[in-house]
C-alpha cells in the first residue's frame, strides 16, 4: 500500500464477541499507512455500542457512529461514507470472513487505476470455504442479478470492497438501505463507466449469517425486481 489515506468502515449490528479482535487485525494490516476506522454501529442490543465507544475513546483513529434503531447495512455504510476522509474508502464485514491479509490487494488495485475493487468469491483463484446452502444462495443471487442487470460482475455481494473517493457521489446516491446496497452501487457505477475490478480472495464462512436464506429470499427477489423497475424508469 502506498501513501494514500484509507478509510475502513465496519457496519456492525450485534458484533460484541468479535468487534475488538477484528479491529486489532485491521490495524495490523493498516500499520504504516494513514487511516481511520469508522464503526457504524447499527441498533445493537448486545453491548456492541459500549465496546465501540470505548475503543473510539482510546484511539483517535477510530470513530464510532451510533444508531438507537436498526437502519440496515446500506444506510450504516452510507452514513459512515458521508464523514469519511480517506483517499480510498472501503468497508468489510466485522467477522472478517474475507481474509484481512487480502486487503492490501484491494487497495493496490485502486492505486493501480481501478475506481472500485471488490473481493470476489467466484473467481477461479479464490479459496472459499462455506456451507452448501450458502454457496447455492450466493450463486443463485448472482445469476439472477446478472440476468436482470447485465453488470458482468461475478460476485456482487461480498462484504469486502474498496472505492476511490471519486466514486462517492454514486455510493451515496444508491437508494437501497439494506442488503442490496452493494448491488445497486455496482450497477450504477457500471452504467456510469467506472472501472470495476474483481480481486481473488480467501474467504471462510464466519459466524451465523444475518441473512435468513428462506425467509429473506422472497424479500430479496422483491427488492431486486423493484431495483430493476427503478432502473428502467431512469433509462426512459
Amino acid at each position: 500500500m502506498k501513501n494514500h489515506s484509507i478509510t475502513v468502515v465496519l457496519p456492525a449490528h450485534n458484533e460484541a464477541p468479535r468487534l475488538e479482535n477484528s479491529i486489532i487485525e485491521i490495524e495490523r494490516i493498516l500499520k504504516g499507512s494513514p487511516y481511520e476506522i469508522i464503526i457504524s454501529e447499527d441498533g445493537s442490543t448486545d453491548g456492541t455500542d459500549k465496546i465501540a465507544a470505548s475503543m473510539a475513546s482510546r484511539n483517535k483513529k477510530i470513530i464510532h457512529l451510533h444508531s438507537d434503531e436498526r437502519k440496515g447495512k446500506g444506510k450504516a455504510i452510507k452514513d459512515a461514507f458521508k464523514i469519511s476522509s480517506g483517499d480510498i474508502i472501503s468497508f468489510m464485514d466485522v467477522d472478517l470472513a474475507s481474509d484481512i491479509n487480502d486487503f492490501p490487494r484491494l487497495i493496490e488495485t485502486i492505486e493501480n487505476g481501478a475506481d472500485i475493487a471488490i473481493g470476489s468469491r467466484h473467481l477461479p483463484e479464490s479459496k472459499v470455504e462455506r456451507s452448501f446452502r450458502r454457496a447455492i444462495f450466493s450463486k443463485g443471487y448472482n445469476f439472477l442479478a446478472e440476468l436482470l442487470f447485465n453488470a458482468e460482475i461475478k460476485d456482487l455481494q461480498c462484504g469486502f470492497k474498496a472505492f476511490h473517493k471519486n466514486t462517492l457521489p454514486i455510493l451515496l446516491s444508491a437508494k437501497n438501505d439494506g442488503f442490496l446496497w452493494d448491488t445497486e452501487v455496482l450497477v450504477l457505477a457500471k452504467r456510469k463507466g467506472f472501472k470495476i475490478v474483481e480481486v481473488p480472495i480467501t474467504w471462510r464462512e464466519g459466524g451465523k449469517s444475518k441473512v435468513k436464506l428462506l425467509k429473506d429470499s422472497f424479500k430479496i427477489l422483491y427488492s431486486l425486481s423493484k431495483l430493476k423497475k427503478n432502473q428502467l424508469f431512469k433509462n426512459q
